[in-house]
């Protein structure tokens, strides 16, 4: 297994994404049909990611849904989350095993998996529709009136189209201007694969009704069979109040009864040998067998009328920051003095006067590398630059390779101080006065503290309970009981300890985690990362990493419902 895929693979990542996405929006698709095609959809991803097999993927599909929970549903980057934790958590796995070698690494940072699941709705949107309409950038930068590279600027995430583009965009792909609206930028598009009542195609044939498909899957509760159009053969699940849920294909043509016990997984079959390269409905959801499959695919009806329902804002406790409106940067503030002995939160808020009204990234988004040396060394980092290991010196070639300064970042970024907006790193609102009172400033970063190392505790190869939120807040919350216990340093090991005792056994004793050992074991490493988070914003003070709550910490509450 490489890290790059072929366009057939990624596409098909991306339409999974999507699809789950749209099912898990609607309470028709958390019911058991629904979360059966979901478990279906994922089996196919897992499969492409590991080289599996997929009968067994499909098992592992089933267990990831089965856990679902209403916070992974509660939007759409909550469904995404769910997603990226449910493949790196096989990733993981597959990388344990005595046999990766049959099958080859899942590179925990470069596979191409990690980068699609990163692209948000709008990305994913333009990449969707484009290929699904034969539209390459180059030709729709031409009817736009930009160049190539600025479509695939738009297509990857790097930056967002101007409200004249979007229109352009639209007008070029044929779909209705409401549909790449800002205000959509972070919600699923449910609607386009809801229908009132009939079928996309327009036929007036009725349906055939039958159950989702596959041996001991058809008994899934009142409402879950399908309905497939006689005029078409899609199959559609019923949403209630006359509206139906448009649903995935799968490559079999038989009828389940004709499939062999290995074929029971397989997503919504399709009736009647129908042809999946066929235009709408079938040519959105299915890529077909080959990357060369060709002929044009016309824009679904939904997409060419405004949309029915408005986005619904991101909710839950995965809430993402949502920027302000795109606006020009303003004047870049001063260097840093260096030689200046500063703490975490002092060192972010040079860092935030430095961005000042707003300073130009790279085309990747990135630090440049001369801003970033000159960070280092007046704000004292840390980080190494050109650092020599086993006897050779590296040459750092970028600034995410500068950890350290990354962190501080991370800490502006999520704590809603400072984001990305295209090529600009920019101040949100008045964030900037932040920066005029020091307590508000720490209180702000303190606030963000879970948000900051989630984002820190998703590199490492073996993900730990600590990457997972409700784990998290329930560690805290144990730390901060043995800190406010305490009159000096707590050692590190103790609070591992308490927080094992916590988080690993349930209210029985019995182990909470598949491999309790690796588990202790990932958290355990993880917990200096956290305590180190704390530092930063001046919760605990680290004394030969064994922490102390300063003032500040033992006026914080760490007590998560």
């Amino acid at each position: 297994m490489t890290s790059e895929w072929n366009k057939h693979e990624r596409l098909h990542a991306l339409r999974a994404v999507d699809t789950m996405t749209a099912l898990l929006s609607v309470p028709a698709g958390r019911g058991a049909a629904g979360r059966l095609v979901v478990g279906r959809v994922l089996s196919g991803v897992l499969e492409a990611l590991v080289d599996g097999d997929l009968e067994e993927e499909a098992e592992r599909a089933e267990a990831a849904v089965r856990s679902l929970t209403d916070t992974d549903m509660a939007s759409e980057a909550a469904t995404r989350n769910w997603i990226v934790r449910t493949l790196r958590s096989r990733s993981d796995e597959s990388n344990g095993d005595l046999f990766v070698g049959e099958r080859g690494w899942v590179d925990p940072v470069e596979h191409d998996v990690w980068a699609l699941l990163a692209l948000g709705p709008l990305a994913r949107r333009i990449r969707l529709w484009s290929t699904t309409l034969k539209r390459a950038a180059p030709d729709l930068g031409a009817t736009i009136g930009v160049r190539a590279h600025q479509v695939r600027h738009w297509a990857s995430g790097n930056s967002v189209p101007s409200p004249l583009h979007r229109e352009a965009l639209a007008r070029s792909l044929g779909v209705h201007p409401a549909w790449l609206a800002a205000e959509r930028d972070h919600s699923a598009d449910v609607d386009l694969y809801l229908y009132d009542g009939r079928c996309p195609c327009g036929s007036e044939a009725g349906f055939t009704r039958g159950p989702v498909g596959g041996r001991g899957f058809g008994d899934v509760g009142p409402g879950g069979g399908v309905a497939w159009c006689n005029g078409c053969g899609q199959p559609l699940l019923p949403a209630g109040q006359a509206t139906l849920l448009a649903l995935p294909l799968m490559r079999e043509t038989a009828p389940p009864d004709r499939w062999p016990a290995s074929m029971d997984f397989r997503a919504v079959y399709v009736r009647d040998d129908r042809d999946l390269a066929a235009p709408w409905p079938h040519g959105l959801w299915c890529p077909g067998d080959t990357t060369r499959e060709r002929g044009p695919v016309r824009v679904p009806g939904p997409l060419t009328e405004p949309p029915r329902t408005p986005p619904a804002p991101p909710a839950g406790a995965v809430r993402p920051r949502v920027p302000a409106p795109r606006r020009r940067a303003g004047k870049p503030g001063p260097v840093p003095k260096g030689g200046v002995e500063r703490t975490g939160v002092e060192k972010i808020q040079a860092f935030v006067q430095w961005v000042g009204g707003g300073r130009r990234l790279t085309g990747k988004g990135h630090l440049k590398i001369a801003d970033a040396r000159a960070l280092i060394e007046a704000l004292d980092t840390g980080d190494v630059w050109n650092p020599v290991e086993h006897g050779y010196q590296h040459k750092t070639r970028s600034s995410i390779e500068m950890h350290h300064l990354q962190r501080l970042l991370t800490w502006t970024t999520a704590a809603g101080i400072l984001h990305v907006d295209g090529d600009f790193l920019l101040p949100v609102n008045d964030s900037l006065r932040l920066t005029d009172h020091l307590p508000a400033l720490q209180r702000a970063l303190a606030d963000a503290l879970v948000d900051v190392a989630l984002i820190v505790l998703w590199w490492p190869l073996v993900l730990s309970p600590l990457s997972e939120r409700n784990e998290l807040e329930h560690a805290l919350t144990v730390m901060w009981r043995q800190l406010g216990n305490a009159d000096g340093p707590v050692p590190a090991s103790a609070l591992g300890d308490a927080v094992w005792d916590a988080i690993g056994k349930g209210a029985y004793g019995e182990d909470l985690f598949a491999d309790p050992k690796g588990a202790e074991q990932a958290m355990r490493r993880d917990l200096p990362s956290v305590l180190q988070l704390c530092q930063d914003v001046g919760l605990v003070h680290l004394r030969d990493g064994n922490p102390a709550p300063t003032p500040f910490g033992r006026s914080r509450r760490w007590a998560y419902a």
